[in-house]
């Protein structure tokens, strides 16, 4: 192959818990994180010696400080492969700074198609410590199923037991910085009453977890609703259109409503549509499994793009 277009989906934290820091600064969390059929399209050909970037729209002033670059050239260096190129156009559809890991995903489609196009043949393994100091997301991106992700990002064991979820995506198009979302965290934990117990216990990483009490949930979700308040009224609405819970992924700004059936979902993102015109609302249920891997794992090739939901 010299060419191929590939998908790059979303993802959802079902659950995220801040549960330590390290004392170089990283958090340490515990999170379960899927997939959601909403997709960025990357369609990639190959060219001698040097990397291109088409973003539409762009969300750098300058292509090459796109993660999608950063990652394919750090594949190219660690693997001797400075002649290999490709030209890449990426058709946004995640929206920026929503806590859906766009960026993160489209890197690691980047990683897993130029494997395959300059045929390196490395294993996801050998992706993933690649791609762990690129970004805390990409790791589960390459591992390729609902996963409870540990650490820093880089700690992730698979989670069949998780069903998959029909739910409603609301972006209020707000983007938040996820390092003034946990700066903020940090400001509220030690001005809050029992924080006196809890934040030095934090910093040691000696804060316990419950997954049983704890099925959904975001710790982070209060701070970002602090610095997003339109979060509030979204938070409202997705109650409103009859979702039985509502949980903040990543580090926000979207709001996943929880549904029990399809159809409720569908019907209650129609809804919020003509109630909300001004915000990104999207419906579907989440997957189990990267649409590359399932394509690799049945020996196919994983160059169909899925349709966006």
């Amino acid at each position: 192959m010299t060419s191929g277009t590939f998908s790059a989906p979303a993802k959802v934290n079902l659950t995220l818990r801040v549960v330590g820091r390290r004392p170089d600064g990283y958090h340490l969390l515990h999170s379960i994180m899927t997939f959601f059929p909403l997709f960025d399209q990357l369609s990639i050909t190959l060219i001698p010696d040097q990397l291109r970037l088409h973003c539409h729209p762009p969300v750098t002033d300058d292509p090459s400080h796109n993660l999608v670059i950063r990652a394919a050239e750090r594949l190219r260096q660690r693997y001797g492969q400075t002649r290999m190129g490709a030209q890449i156009h990426l058709t946004k559809r995640i929206p920026v700074g929503a806590g859906l890991g766009g960026g993160s995903s489209d890197a690691a489609t980047v990683l897993l198609a130029l494997n395959q196009l300059w045929q390196l043949q490395r294993s996801v393994p050998e992706l993933m410590d690649l791609a762990v100091t690129l970004g805390a997301d990409i790791p589960f991106f390459l591992f390729g199923q609902t996963a409870c992700v540990t650490g820093i990002g880089e700690q992730i064991s698979a989670r069949p037991d998780w069903p998959e979820q029909p739910m409603v995506l609301l972006y209020p198009a707000v983007a938040l910085s996820t390092a003034r979302v946990f700066q903020h965290f940090h400001e509220r934990l030690t001005k809050e009453r029992h924080a006196t117990m809890l934040a030095p216990k934090l910093l040691r990483n000696e804060l316990p977890w419950d997954e049983a009490s704890n099925r959904y949930g975001n710790d982070l979700q209060p701070a970002a609703m602090d610095l997003a308040p339109e979060m509030v009224m979204a938070w409202q609405a997705l109650h409103a259109a009859g979702a039985r819970e509502v949980v903040m992924s990543g580090s926000g700004s979207t709001l996943c409503g929880l549904h029990d059936h399809p159809k409720s979902a569908h019907a209650a993102a129609a809804s919020l549509r003509r109630d909300h015109p001004q915000w990104a609302i999207f419906s579907g249920t989440t997957f189990t499994r990267h649409p590359f891997m399932r394509e690799w794992s049945a020996g196919g090739t994983p160059n169909r793009s899925e349709p966006q939901i």
